[in-house]
């Protein structure tokens, strides 16, 4: 309890902490709207969801979510909005943060916990924002790891972005408003920026601190046009720290925390460096356990999950018994880029036919193959090849316990 006391300390003693805070709260405002659109979240909680999509960890996550009507699955999206309008007031109560600091973690964890109820809910946005929220909760030298978190998520951003999907435009989920040339040059600038340009955010010298921050700013709302409202407001509302430093040395001569000599020379706390490198080692996970992480989908949960590229992709699911067989139709709902070749869609396809039929005499095995490719490539990868489904003890892991 002492730790937590001297976190809520920390917090309570600076102003750009306490705003912070206040924005952290807001990006859970993002997602009620987000999640509330075209019922999004009730359609994928409740039993209208008639393809249930589960994280390998939790496979019967379809039995679980039934328990609650179409109309208790709302009034839950609408307690996490009230619990998110009280946590963001709270946070105007400087004296007395401890009210802040315990809803915002009670929101972060009942997020959480819809979250890892349903892949549906799957998404970079989430993500980052569950990684800045521990860090601003529970970790010393906040400030510093925030800011450096941020740089992080930005280089492992354009670490994926090193392909021909991306220099070509062929992965952009909507047509942009650029065309042609000046596409293809935005494109390589967008490298630049994530892998080059972001150490900015953090450079001693003000100008290119701000025209950094100006550059991303720019980025995020041309981006608008490309992916909506959520991902744009979320990254504004993670950048905040650094809007609000900026501001503090335009109005008071304080000069903010600009953590990149201090991380080059090594002069940073173990906590810093721990928490940086055990962020990269979860990015490396994907290129450890398969070829091409964007063909995958339980071997990249650990790591940030971009729309780096388009998948094309073919399945076969066969019913077998003795020497007959009966090709099956796939899952036939309309997914997003990212999720309709995800290998966990078909693995979760398989499992809830398994389950359906195990007592079923006319099935005597079930198998599943999946071929699928990036939209520039012409060869297909065979990405799942699984003779019997129903005889694997939890299917949804196939992809890397069948390697």
């Amino acid at each position: 309890m002492t730790y937590l006391k001297a976190q809520i300390k920390t917090i309570s003693s600076k102003p750009n902490l306490i705003w912070y805070g206040f924005f952290l709260s807001l990006t859970h405002l993002w997602t009620f709207f987000y999640w509330n659109k075209n019922n999004f979240f009730v359609n994928s909680q409740s039993s209208n969801n008639a393809e249930p999509i589960c994280f390998p960890f939790f496979p019967d996550c379809d039995l679980f979510r039934q328990q609650l009507s179409p109309e208790s699955w709302q009034m839950v999206l609408y307690a996490y909005l009230i619990t998110t309008v009280i946590t963001c007031l709270a946070w105007f109560r400087p004296k007395n943060l401890t009210v802040g600091w315990i809803l915002l973690s009670f929101l972060t964890l009942f997020k959480l916990a819809l979250h890892l109820s349903n892949y549906n809910f799957m998404g970079n946005y989430h993500y980052m924002v569950y990684v800045i929220s521990f860090v601003f909760l529970f970790f010393p030298a906040k400030e510093v790891i925030i800011k450096l978190m941020i740089v992080a998520f930005y280089i492992a951003a354009g670490f994926l972005k090193i392909n021909i999907d991306w220099l070509s435009g062929a992965a952009m989920i909507t047509t942009p408003w650029l065309h042609g040339a000046v596409l293809n040059l935005s494109l390589i600038y967008v490298l630049f920026l994530e892998l080059i340009f972001v150490f900015g955010l953090i450079h001693p010298h003000k100008w290119i601190r701000r025209l950094t921050l100006l550059q991303f700013t720019c980025f995020h709302l041309f981006s608008w046009h490309i992916v909506g409202f959520y991902y744009p407001m979320v990254m504004f509302s993670l950048l905040f720290l650094f809007y609000y430093d900026e501001y503090e040395q335009i109005k008071n001569k304080k000069t903010p925390m600009t953590p990149l000599m201090s991380f080059l020379k090594g002069q940073l706390s173990f906590p810093v460096y721990g928490t940086l490198i055990l962020f990269i080692i979860m990015q490396i996970i994907p290129f450890a356990i398969t070829s091409d992480p964007s063909l995958s989908g339980s071997a990249r949960l650990s790591s940030l999950n971009m729309f780096d590229s388009k998948t094309h992709c073919h399945s076969l699911l066969v019913a077998h018994k003795e020497k007959s067989s009966a090709h099956l139709a796939g899952p036939t709902k309309n997914m997003g880029v990212r999720l309709r070749c995800d290998p966990l869609v078909f693995l979760n396809h398989a499992y809830q036919l398994c389950r359906k039929n195990h007592l079923n005499p006319e099935i005597e095995r079930l198998s599943l193959a999946l071929f699928s490719r990036r939209v520039t490539s012409t060869h297909y990868k065979k990405v799942l090849d699984i003779p019997d489904v129903c005889s694997i003890p939890n299917p949804l892991w196939a992809e890397v316990t069948t390697l």
